[in-house]
């Protein structure tokens, strides 16, 4: 799982980014997702489709099947709502192949790495 922090386009609200190879509404995955609505994102779409909280459907009165514009690292782009999930952060769930193919998944990277490599450095 890729986790990171995102806007909304014009907005300085951050939520936490998540990207995971297998996104599941069961206990076949290490990280269960509670779909309330909609559809679980299908990860071969020419417009990334994205889950959102309930929360953050609701302050920002996004619903199923709205396009919005989010920014990371100054790169905007558009998702799709595919659904939404019952959870306690603002988030938003990629499906790991969608997240890819977006320019910010090699700046996400480019910082685990980063963060990685320091954390190993100072515990040698």
């Amino acid at each position: 799982a890729i986790i990171t922090q995102a806007v909304i386009s014009g907005d300085d609200r951050t939520f936490a980014l998540y990207g995971f190879d297998r996104i599941a509404t069961d206990d076949s995955a290490m990280h269960r997702l509670n779909l309330v609505s909609g559809e679980l994102p299908e990860s071969n779409k020419s417009t990334p489709e994205v889950l959102i909280d309930q929360g953050m459907s609701i302050i920002l009165d996004w619903e199923l099947g709205d396009v919005v514009e989010i920014e990371f690292n100054s790169t905007k782009f558009e998702v799709k709502i595919s659904g939404i999930v019952q959870e306690i952060e603002r988030m938003m769930v990629f499906h790991l192949l969608a997240l890819q193919r977006l320019p910010l998944y090699h700046t996400v990277m480019g910082i685990f790495s980063f963060a990685h490599c320091h954390q190993n450095l100072q515990h040698d």
